[in-house]
């Protein structure tokens, strides 16, 4: 899987969780979804090579982004739904977790921006 051998390269903060059971409210009382935050980490920008670049246009999954962070177990990606990328709210759309737990293991985790059909 993904091995990184330069950890100060983690320079983008991402807060993970899962939908809060309870919703705020913006200024006309609609419901406005809410995160859980249950870990907040840092991570690398990652990129997709030529190749997989073309298929993802084709596949209109342009707008999505994948970062590396820290290998967790799989039962705490479980629970994880959503993420906040500098103060943008993303869904987690996929994990690619690594196979092996040593100290240069790392996940990938690609996430879709959340659009408000507001």
């Amino acid at each position: 899987m993904v091995r990184i051998l330069n950890p100060s390269r983690q320079n983008q903060k991402i807060e993970f969780g899962k939908e809060s059971d309870e919703p705020e409210y913006d200024q006309n009382d609609n419901p406005v979804p809410s995160i859980s935050i249950l870990w907040t980490t840092l991570a690398i920008p990652y990129t997709l090579n030529t190749t997989q670049i073309i298929q993802a246009q084709g596949l209109n999954l342009a707008d999505q982004r994948m970062y590396a962070v820290r290998h967790r177990l799989d039962s705490f990606w479980d629970q994880i739904s959503r993420a906040r990328i500098n103060g943008e709210e993303y869904e987690v759309i996929h994990i690619n977790p690594d196979e092996k737990n040593s100290p240069t293991s790392y996940d990938l985790v690609t996430v879709k921006k959340v659009e408000d059909h507001g």
